[in-house]
């Protein structure tokens, strides 16, 4: 729902901003929800919005993380979501614009986000193979998508979005997966063979239409596979394996997690994770530290 107090201009430069940065119809939805509901809480269009009105908005979603109502996790999307549209205007340099506007979010002391995860949001290997049983019976766009979150690390919108062009294999066999951002600069994920295989494999057995198609998965009715469906999939294949629900981001933690159980070190999951922040990756100790068990090879 569009707040009212959101102008004809605003939603323009809006839909500007969301031809530029934003990909899917999805993300820019949920773009557009963050906008509308911080406009009608300090009750004005969001390019009159002061720094009070930002900071008191912060410290309203602090209180709600307090609560329980929501998570960190949320907490910083809905932070990044504001302040990197608010940047985007502030670049426009649109005449238009009051005058006294400028990402005031940029100036909020804002927490590091160290959530630290959970040895109750980690996927055991037993619970795992039970999920990718029934995927692969079921949905193999699904399947390969669970592989693909706790093998290669990669997020649920990256995968959600990847284009077959990405699936990298050199001279040597090493198969990876290309993410190429915005200032044109690279980022490499590794995959194991075996899986790249069942990739391929899949690639060859879809209809010439899909085969030309921009994007890697699709849902039965040939739109592009999205986080929320990938999410609902998950949430009802869970179910039939008569296991408890995971998340798309808490399966792809949980492979981080059992690669640490297994051996790996620090470097190694900063390579294949690309978080190269030390201080981001004692996040999933906690999880190491609690849990005493084996699991299959994570970084082959």
């Amino acid at each position: 729902m569009v707040s009212d107090f959101l102008s004809t201009h605003t939603l323009n430069l809006f839909n500007q901003y969301a031809l530029d940065r934003l990909k899917k119809a999805s993300t820019r939805n949920d773009y557009l929800r963050e906008i509308s509901f911080f406009a009608d809480f300090i009750s004005k269009d969001i390019i009159y919005a002061t720094k009070d009105d930002c900071t008191i908005y912060m410290k309203y979603l602090s209180s709600r993380v307090k609560q329980n109502k929501i998570t960190s996790n949320t907490y910083y999307r809905k932070y990044r979501n504001l302040s990197s549209f608010f940047s985007y205007l502030v670049l426009q340099n649109d005449s238009t614009l009051p005058k006294a506007f400028t990402n005031h979010f940029a100036f909020i002391p804002v927490p590091k986000n160290i959530d630290h995860v959970s040895p109750e949001d980690v996927i055991s290997v037993d619970q795992l193979h039970a999920l990718l049983l029934y995927s692969k019976n079921e949905s193999l766009v699904t399947y390969l998508a669970i592989k693909l979150l706790y093998y290669s690390s990669l997020f649920p919108a990256q995968i959600c979005e990847l284009q077959k062009t990405q699936l990298m294999i050199d001279s040597s066999g090493n198969c990876a997966i290309e993410i190429t951002y915005s200032n044109d600069s690279s980022e490499f994920y590794k995959v194991p063979g075996k899986l790249m295989d069942e990739i391929n494999n899949y690639i060859s057995k879809l209809p010439h239409k899909l085969i030309t198609a921009k994007y890697l998965f699709y849902n039965e009715n040939d739109s592009a596979l999205t986080p929320r469906t990938l999410q609902n999939r998950i949430k009802s294949l869970s179910k039939k394996a008569t296991i408890p629900y995971f998340t798309p981001s808490k399966i792809r933690n949980s492979g981080i997690v059992h690669s640490r159980i297994n051996g790996a070190t620090d470097h190694e999951v900063k390579k294949q994770t690309n978080i190269y922040n030390s201080y981001h990756i004692r996040r999933f100790n906690y999880a190491v530290d609690s849990i005493k068990s084996t699991s299959c090879d994570y970084l082959e």
